[in-house]
């Protein structure tokens, strides 16, 4: 496995299973790093959180974030 951070926790977590979910407007970069045998590789992409609708929910506007934060189901 990898470890997921997000560069602000203020607009965007992530949690141990790489879901996404904006807290608040603004930009976030989420990482995932790897490191085996010695060697590290770390994936980053940046998101934009903002507001989809007046009443003022979030919305991730980066596709591959999204389609991970609606999972499989969906």
């Amino acid at each position: 496995g990898g470890i997921w951070a997000s560069s602000d926790e203020a607009v965007a977590t992530v949690d141990e299973n790489g879901v996404v979910t904006g807290v608040a407007l603004g930009t976030s970069t989420i990482s995932y790093k790897v490191t085996e045998q010695g060697c590290e590789k770390t994936v980053t992409m940046e998101i934009t959180v903002q507001t989809c609708s007046p009443g003022g929910s979030l919305l991730i506007t980066n596709p591959m974030i999204r389609q991970r934060v609606k999972g499989g189901g969906d």
